[in-house]
């Protein structure tokens, strides 16, 4: 055995062995489900595309009418608002998904509710308690 041979025998023996498993390009369950979605919409018979995490682009629809029924039910206006721990176990027994209950509470201000009436809207009061109301909406931006 000569002196190059040794060295590289050394060598070798302090590397890590090299992974022989190939990555697949397939694309992942959680990429799939995070992928733009296009559905199509009713009323103007076109495709509309929809990103929504997890839930399907009706689910996530019937989701944000129930919050909006539950709301409406409370009588949250602007003079008086609703506390989210009600609204949450209000609309806890329609929305069975409290993942999506949870991202509908925090994601939903300033979005205007189905039909496009009104819209969600949301504060911190002064104790610091967040508070939800739905406030009327015009299409040229006024209140």
């Amino acid at each position: 055995m000569n002196l190059w041979s040794r060295k590289r025998k050394r060598q070798d023996h302090h590397r890590k062995p090299k992974k022989t498993t190939k990555k697949s390009k397939s694309i992942t369950k959680r990429q799939k489900q995070n992928q733009v979605v296009a559905v199509p919409d009713r009323s103007n018979k076109k495709l509309v595309k929809h990103t929504v995490a997890i839930w399907s682009a009706g689910r996530y629809k019937a989701a944000e009418e129930n919050m909006l029924r539950v709301m409406k039910a409370k009588g949250a206006k602007f003079g008086s608002p609703i506390l989210r721990p009600a609204l949450r176990s209000e609309a806890r027994k329609l929305i069975g998904d409290t993942g999506l209950l949870d991202h509908l509470l925090k994601h939903m201000a300033g979005k205007v509710v189905p039909g496009g009436a009104e819209r969600f809207m949301r504060r911190h009061n002064a104790d610091g308690a967040m508070e939800y109301w739905l406030e009327r909406f015009m299409s040229s931006g006024k209140r």
